[in-house]
């Protein structure tokens, strides 16, 4: 039987839903790697059927199945008595870098992701806007916009070329960001 692929990203919304439901049963994070990994924290696994409808698979003995509905009202005529037809897929990454950052890392991760952002935004901010660092910044925006809807930074051939972007983003902006660090006034 094949799938029909193009719903995997409408799918996304709900798993997102289910997600940011466990993030918020522990926002201090489950830990690194935690999305697609069993840990003391954590016991369960994202999991999807056939028709990528989300769920909860609880390890244990036996394990648990159960279905998730972004309307609880909605769950019984959706759910009741359903079984997948097949072994669920699993998701080992939340197709949400953001999502899954804060679901492992948790409030005190995405306060330091935040400060981040506000650095590369403030250095944009103190320097000369010449084709070079409108480049490094907008690769710099892909990549978190991206992030939105897919998970760029778990796959080496896309998160490989970042940290070299990242680093003539940095080495581009360092000396005019330092000097209006200071007060002092920009050099051209």
């Amino acid at each position: 039987e094949k799938h029909d692929d193009s719903k995997t990203f409408m799918a996304r919304f709900e798993h997102w839903h289910l997600v940011f439901k466990k993030i918020m049963e522990r926002p201090l994070g489950y830990g690194p790697d935690s999305f697609r990994s069993i840990n003391k924290l954590k016991n369960f696994h994202f999991v999807s059927d056939e028709n990528y409808n989300p769920a909860l698979l609880t390890a244990g003995d036996p394990p648990s199945f159960r279905y998730h509905s972004a309307d609880n009202g909605q769950w019984e005529a959706r759910f009741k008595g359903k079984v997948p037809s097949e072994w669920p897929s699993y998701w080992y990454e939340a197709h949400n870098d953001w999502l899954q950052f804060l679901f492992e890392y948790g409030v005190f991760g995405v306060a330091i992701l935040w400060a981040f952002i506000v650095e590369i935004i403030n250095r944009f901010k103190a320097s000369e806007k010449d084709r070079e660092l409108l480049a490094l910044f907008a690769c710099l925006c892909v990549y978190g916009i991206i992030s939105t809807v897919q998970f760029p930074f778990h796959l080496a051939r896309i998160s490989g070329i970042f940290g070299i972007i990242l680093g003539a983003y940095f080495a581009k902006t360092d000396q005019q960001f330092a000097m209006n660090s200071n007060g002092r006034k920009e050099i051209e």
